[in-house]
């Protein structure tokens, strides 16, 4: 079988090379010019284009760098839709994206235009510090069926590296069966924001065929149909909670955790399954009505690109790849001791970490104190600004004793929902 390369695989420069590639190929794969004319403007002969063509069809931007492999499979839009779409945007160009989609909602389809964007929720929490903060949300949205493919919610300004996790946790599959919504979307429509457009984000864009839509710089459109969802959390969710900034003040704010997993449920059990008073149906439902596949990456490592990249290698000791104060372990990375890794993580889970090596991946790696649990390093940040306030004559606070805290606090909250699904289950049989 031909080994399969990733995009994170590559330096910069290699990816960069790549795009060049991209670039001078693409008013023909946007059907805007043909090879011939494409040809006298780049001096690259029109043999040499298609084959970058051929390659690049066949394996996205890697196949720009790379030796062929597996077919990843077309990701082209209908004729039809690009057909209406260019007639309606060369009799009237300054219709806006949305009014274009409503215009063109009979060929839509799910995952055929998802849309991203940012918003300051209307709540305070508990930061790291113990003060009150408003945290932000982000959210990838499929135009079609309204449904939420990902979401990240967290303290400080939205950046490039909170969009391109929230697109990873959007294209691939979830843990929950629950939350079905995954795969390549045909448009991922952004802001013009430069939190959007990351070389990054090009560039894994490019390599899976999916196309990214700009709104124009200081014109935002086509973004109605975020925005409500935006509206709907207010009127739907976060009213109730405490902390909500249009009641009156509390005393007791959620935490940040807390928020993100009541958001969670809220969104999977509540948005998700009520009928949207506009496409008549469940956001769920409408996205599963045509039992459609959705397109997949190849491998989960196809989108490495969008995690945090750490800059400093890091050396594999006899015990593991000691980062962020933990030891991380894999039965086969003992052939690497003494050798400098590279490592990818998302920091809302740093209980493993993707190692490189010579820029091919080689494991998840294992952080021993946290097997079996998911804990995210705002969880730890937190739990060591707690230890700190509380002895403030300590010059140091311990990483382990930091572990052990959130340790008991996980298992804490698992008992009480094991007694809270026990005593649901016996209140259920009672009525039976």
């Amino acid at each position: 079988m031909k080994e399969h390369k990733v995009l994170a695989s590559f330096s910069d420069e290699e990816r960069e090379k790549a795009m060049k590639k991209y670039q001078i190929i693409s008013p023909y794969l946007e059907g805007q010019m043909p090879l011939h004319k494409i040809a006298v403007h780049s001096n690259y002969s029109i043999r040499t284009m298609r084959y970058w063509l051929k390659h690049y069809r066949n394996n996205g931007l890697v196949g720009l760098l790379a030796k062929q492999r597996r077919d990843k499979g077309d990701m082209e839009l209908d004729e039809k839709v690009r057909a209406i779409v260019k007639k309606l945007f060369l009799t009237n160009k300054n219709l806006s994206l949305a009014t274009i989609h409503r215009k063109t909602i009979t060929w839509c389809k799910e995952n055929k235009i998802w849309q991203a964007d940012h918003t300051m929720l209307d709540i305070e929490v508990i930061n790291a510090k113990g003060l009150p903060e408003r945290p932000w949300l982000t959210v990838v949205l499929d135009d079609y069926s309204r449904t939420i493919a990902g979401y990240y919610i967290d303290f400080g300004t939205p950046d490039t590296l909170r969009t391109a996790l929230t697109l990873r946790q959007a294209i691939w599959r979830k843990e929950n069966p629950e939350w079905m919504i995954c795969g390549i979307p045909e448009i991922f429509y952004t802001d013009h924001g430069s939190d959007f457009t990351s070389k990054h984000l090009e560039q894994v864009a490019v390599d899976l065929k999916m196309e990214l839509s700009f709104s124009r710089v200081g014109v935002p459109r086509g973004r109605g149909k975020v925005e409500r969802f935006f509206r709907t959390i207010n009127t739907m969710f976060l009213q109730e909670l405490p902390g909500f900034i249009k009641n009156k003040k509390t005393i007791k704010l959620l935490t940040l955790e807390d928020l993100i997993t009541r958001f969670h449920n809220w969104l999977l059990n509540t948005y998700h399954n009520k009928i949207h008073s506009t496409t008549k149906q469940k956001p769920s439902e409408m996205w599963n009505q045509s039992g459609f596949l959705p397109n997949m990456p190849i491998d989960l490592e196809d989108l490495d690109l969008l995690l945090l990249h750490v800059g400093k290698g890091r050396i594999v000791h006899s015990d593991g790849i000691h980062f962020l104060g933990l030891k991380y372990v894999h039965p086969n990375l003992s052939a690497f001791i003494g050798e400098t890794v590279e490592i990818r993580y998302d920091p809302r889970d740093i209980s493993e970490i993707r190692i490189f090596y010579k820029r091919e991946f080689l494991y998840n790696a294992i952080a021993t104190t946290f097997e079996g649990y998911s804990v995210s390093l705002k969880e730890i940040e937190s739990e060591r600004n707690k230890q700190r306030r509380k002895l403030s004559k300590e010059l140091t606070i311990s990483t382990q004793s930091v572990i052990e805290k959130i340790k008991q606090e996980k298992n804490s909250n698992q008992s009480k929902k094991k007694t809270i699904d026990q005593k649901s289950k016996l209140k259920r049989y009672w009525n039976d």
